[in-house]
């Protein structure tokens, strides 16, 4: 059997959670210049999902 590896990447924009998958407006930990950050992204879903 064959194992598969889990990679995490912290993201640092709401582009790279959008990127990630996230599709629901909210309140998100990123990755800042010097610490996390809690930030609030506004996604606008694709109406064709």
């Amino acid at each position: 059997m064959r194992e598969h590896a889990v990679l995490t990447v912290t993201p640092t924009s709401c582009e790279d959670l959008q990127r990630m998958g996230h599709k629901l407006s909210g309140f998100y930990s990123g990755k800042g210049s010097k610490k996390m950050e809690t930030v609030y992204c506004e996604f606008y879903p694709n109406q064709n999902d």
